[in-house]
């Protein structure tokens, strides 16, 4: 994702290809953060963790207020999420199980 956006300035990053739509570019850069926090961090390791974005009366959070000017900031909030990810699970083996939900075990192995 770094990569991909790389050498685009935050005007580039957060426009929009339709109009009603709130997804761009910087728009994914919420939700992966989001999701390694989530999924890693919460669900695979069993960390608590806080809300990440607050709900500003928006029905998708991870997408509003991905103004021009967010775009460093946010940038540096998913490579620091990866980070904490990475540590997360850096204990757990391929083979390690979670209780999401309370349905069945999901494996961290990929098919």
């Amino acid at each position: 994702m770094v990569k991909v956006c790389a050498g685009l300035s935050g005007l580039e990053l957060a426009r929009r290809p339709l109009a009603w739509s709130s997804l761009s570019l910087f728009g994914l850069v919420r939700p992966l953060a989001n999701l390694e926090r989530i999924w890693f961090r919460e669900r695979a390791a069993g960390q608590p963790v806080e809300a990440m974005y607050a709900i500003s009366g928006g029905a998708e959070p991870d997408f509003d207020g991905t103004g021009p000017t967010r775009a460093e900031s946010d940038f540096a909030r998913l490579k620091e999420q990866w980070r904490r990810a990475d540590e997360a699970v850096a204990g757990l083996s391929f083979d390690d199980t979670f209780e999401f939900g309370g349905a069945t075990a999901l494996h961290l192995t990929c098919p």
